[in-house]
């Protein structure tokens, strides 16, 4: 009983979060700490090939304290310094590849973690190639798949409770779509 309810907070928190304050916060620190950042290839767009040729010289690096300060930090911001977490990785991404594409974020629920490692998050590029959906990121390339909430599903572990997801703009992080997962 309290697991449920846990989630269905969970859920609405982090959907409020994912909508209201992740692109807001974002934007401002890109704004204020991240001005001095703007090159990116020069010869973009990039297929999948160059693009995870390029994240093999990347790092992965947490956001600070542990992911509570969570922001999508600039492309070219990444592109100099190469490291970042998922957000980076993915953001990243939405700005080099050709096809339809945007910034995905999934946030879930895993009953066999421990205290707070039970909410857990994963953001990607999603986009279209081909008539079919793949993403990409910090985790390789992932697909094909013939709907787009197959692609969403491939995102948590297994047993772990789908909580929402978020779609925004690459370019503005302005949320276009999200949503609750309801229990069956």
């Amino acid at each position: 009983m309290w697991q449920r309810f846990l989630i269905w907070i969970f859920k609405h928190l982090s959907r409020f979060c994912a909508n209201k304050l992740y692109g807001l916060i974002s934007r401002l620190w890109r704004k204020l700490f991240e001005r001095k950042y703007k090159e990116m290839p020069s010869d973009i767009p990039w297929k999948t090939n160059k693009l995870l040729k390029f994240y093999k010289e990347c790092k992965w690096v947490p956001d600070p304290l542990g992911g509570v300060v969570d922001i999508i930090s600039k492309p070219e911001k990444f592109y100099k310094r190469k490291k970042g977490d998922c957000d980076e990785f993915a953001i990243f991404a939405s700005h080099v590849l050709p096809w339809p594409k945007f910034f995905l974020s999934i946030q879930w629920f895993d009953p066999s973690k421990k205290w707070f490692k039970k909410f857990n998050g994963h953001n990607v590029c999603a986009y279209y190639y081909n008539q079919q959906w793949w993403h990409i990121g910090n985790w390789g390339r992932i697909g094909p798949f013939d709907k787009f909430f197959d692609l969403v599903q491939s995102i948590p572990p297994e047993g772990a409770v789908l909580c929402n997801y978020s779609v925004r703009n690459h370019n503005s992080l302005k949320t276009m779509v999200a949503g609750i997962f309801v229990d069956k």
